[in-house]
Formats: structure tokens, sequence, C-alpha cells
């Protein structure tokens, strides 16, 4: 039973991150296309601020928030009316620390609109990031799956309303971001409060429990965070903003097809609440070996479609992106390894293993970024990205036989029942 529920939620997860990668494609195609390079790097850079702040400033609550109903220390609802308090610290923090930090910015291409939209988002994304962490620990799959494709599909038609119809260019972008999100918080918080009878007690014990957990995890965030958008500052910084929308697009483009195959849910649920934690082990390691092989076969097929699909989607004018793709797919490849593990020891609350391998992948990552980019540009943060990610994954698949003892014959032999999954998966898409 406990192999089909993990079976069942892995289809289940896997078909809202099919959905969510096809709304992603127009939304792409609508950005480059309208914003164009330079535009396209703007908008990206300026998101990236507000992003980096609300993962440190969040304090890790959802991966604190799935750990603590998984294990059923305190009730839902305790937990909901401490997430409250906490959230009100967490976004003021964000807000106050973003701001500052595009105040002494003071870039020419980046006026007070924008900071204010981009700042505007902080909570709503905060709410969305608590909520979907609640219906995780929960075990809701099917109330989480709806936060990955509103979102994204809210955001495509206030895109063609903003940038198609009334022509806003990127402040166009950045309202579309701003109240798609927005939507999906205020639904948040309808399903919370029709599903919870919970109250505004501040209950000091929890608050700091929640806290203390989640700061390693917040540490690994950061960490991770930094991992994927620090080759884009330093692109920013010893290039210029047009390399910084090439890159940008081509890491969006490549990171697409392994969303249906990212089911951190799945595995942080399972593992936080599991009762039968040997087969959990297997079943886990069986689907990293599976993805792998699929994800192999993506990327070489990828590799000789981009340059037709691209130009074709995109535009002729990020025709130089075409080679970032190509470049960082083996990046991608391993991205689904550690993806996978990241997620298992969030749910079986060793945030400890998480900071040991992000700190020594992140400053290889720094390193190398610093010495490939003045040479190579975007090429040089994809070779960057494609030798840190590898070695975060390494580091990850040891710590992981070494904490589940999976003799390490298991991780590199293949037989039938590891792709009984993927035979199941397709059943359901074609039946």
């Amino acid at each position: 039973m406990a192999r089909r529920k993990f079976t069942t939620d892995i289809i289940s997860v896997s078909g809202s991150n099919v959905l969510n990668t096809l709304l992603q494609i127009p939304v792409g195609i609508l950005l480059a296309r309208v914003l164009g390079p330079e535009g396209n790097g703007i908008y990206n850079y300026i998101l990236v601020v507000p992003g980096i702040i609300s993962m440190i400033s969040r304090l890790g609550m959802k991966r604190s928030t799935i750990y603590y109903i998984g294990k059923k220390t305190f009730s839902q609802e305790e937990l909901i009316s401490a997430l409250t308090y906490i959230f009100i610290f967490t976004s003021s923090l964000s807000i106050i620390i973003t701001g500052g930090i595009y105040f002494f910015m003071n870039r020419e291409d980046m006026n007070f609109s924008m900071a204010l939209i981009a700042i505007c988002s902080i909570p709503v994304n905060i709410i969305i990031n608590y909520a979907s962490g609640i219906f995780i620990g929960s075990d809701q799959i099917k109330k989480y799956n709806v936060f990955q494709w509103i979102p994204t599909f809210s955001n495509l038609l206030l895109l063609i309303i903003f940038l198609l119809i009334l022509k806003w260019s990127i402040i166009g972008a950045l309202l579309a971001y701003l109240f798609a999100n927005m939507l999906m918080a205020i639904y948040a918080l309808k399903l919370l409060k029709k599903e919870y009878n919970f109250n505004l007690q501040m209950k000091i014990k929890i608050i700091l429990e929640m806290v203390k957990m989640g700061f390693s995890f917040t540490l690994a965030g950061i960490l991770m965070k930094l991992h994927y958008r620090i080759d884009v500052i330093l692109l920013e910084r010893l290039t210029d903003m047009e390399e910084v929308g090439y890159y940008t697009l081509a890491t969006r483009f490549a990171e697409k097809w392994n969303g249906p195959l990212t089911v951190s849910a799945v595995i942080s649920s399972r593992v936080a609440i599991s009762e039968d934690f040997n087969l959990l082990k297997y079943n886990i390691l069986r689907w990293i070996k599976v993805t792998f092989v699929l994800s192999l076969f993506a990327c070489i097929v990828l590799y000789f479609l981009i340059p037709y699909l691209l130009p074709i989607m995109y535009g002729e004018n990020f025709i130089p992106s075409i080679v970032m793709v190509q470049a960082i797919l083996p990046g991608i490849l391993m991205m689904v390894v550690y993806k996978a593990l990241m997620s298992y020891f969030t749910g079986s609350g060793r945030p400890y293993i998480l900071v040991i391998s992000c700190s020594i992948s992140l400053i290889i990552n720094i390193i190398l970024n610093l010495i490939l980019i003045p040479k190579n540009g975007g090429i040089g943060a994809a070779w960057a990205t494609n030798i840190s990610y590898a070695i975060l994954a390494i580091i990850m698949l040891i710590f992981f036989g070494i904490s589940t003892k999976i003799p390490f014959k298991d991780f590199i032999t293949y037989s039938q029942n590891d792709f009984k999954v993927v035979k199941k998966i397709l059943k359901n898409i074609f039946r």
C-alpha cells in the first residue's frame, strides 16, 4: 500500500508539473519576444533580489512545517497560528532589507515603480510558501498541486493583457507576476480558513521550536538560492544586461523539461510521515535512478533540437542562448538527482547535511564563475553550474548511502522493478 501511495502521489505531482511546464513555455516566449534580451535581463535581475532576501527571512518555515506536521509534534491549528506571527515578522523584515538594497543599488535601468512592485511580491510569495508547506506536511497532495500551476496560468493571462494589449513592457511583466501570485495567496488563505479552526494565540514555545528547526533549513535554502542565482549576479557585474538576458532565458528553457520529474513534495511528505522507512528509501533510490536515465535521454534529444526550437519560440534575437542551453544541460541533469535528495533530507529533519553539501558546491561555483565568466560570458557560467551541480549531487548521494546503508551496487545497477514506476506513469498518461 505504501508503494502504491508513493507511486500515485508521484503521478499526481508529475501531472501537475507537466501542466505547469506547458504553461511556462508561452510565458517565456512572451517575455523574450516583447522585452528582448536586455529587457528580459532587467526583469530577471530585479526579481533576483527579493527572491534571495525572502528566502533568507522566511526562516525555513515551509520545511519546518512539513517536518512538524508530518511528525505530529504539534497540532496543525497551533502550527498555523505560530506561522501567522512568524509571517508578520518575516515579511516586514524582507520588505525593509529589499528596499534598502534597491535604494543603494541606484541603477538607471530600474526605477521606483519596478522596485515597489518587486517588493510588494514578497509577502504574497511568503503566504504561498507557508500554505504549500502546510498542505505537503498534511499529505494533501491534490491541494498542493494547485499551487504548482495556477500562478503560472494567471501570469500568462495577465502577461497577454499587460504586454500585448496595454504594451506596458517591463512594468507590465512585473505587475503580471505580482497579481498572479497575489491571486494565489488570496486563494491559499481561503483554503486554510475553510479547513482549519485556528486562533491567534501566541505560543512562544512552538514559535521557537519552528524557528530553531527552520534556521538550519534557512541556511541551506540561502546557499541553494545563491547556487541558483549567483551566476546571474556575477554575470551582471562582469558582463552586461544583454548577456544576462541570454543566459537567464537559456537556464529557464533548460530547466523547464525536467519539471515533470521533480517530485520534491512527495518525497518530503513521505519521509516525514513514513512508518516503513526501509521500503521508502528504496522507492526514493528507484525514482532517482529512473529519472536520471529519462533525463539523460531528454538531454540528448534537446541538445540536437534546441538550434531549431529556440529561434522559433523566442525569436532570432536570442540565438546566442542556443549554445548556453547546450552547455548547461549536464548541470540540469544533475539537478534531478540532488533535488530528490534534498527533499529526502528535508523530510527526515537533517538540514545540516544540506548545509554541508551546498556550502562546498557554492564555494566551487563562485570560484569557477569568477574564472570562467570574464573569458566566456554565459557559457562560462553554464560550465561553472555544471561542475558545481555535479559535485553537489555526488556529495549528497554519499550522505544518502551512508544514512540509509544501501549497498553501493544498488546505486549503479538497474532491475525491472526500477522501471515499474515509469510504466505506471506512462500508462496513466496515455490511457
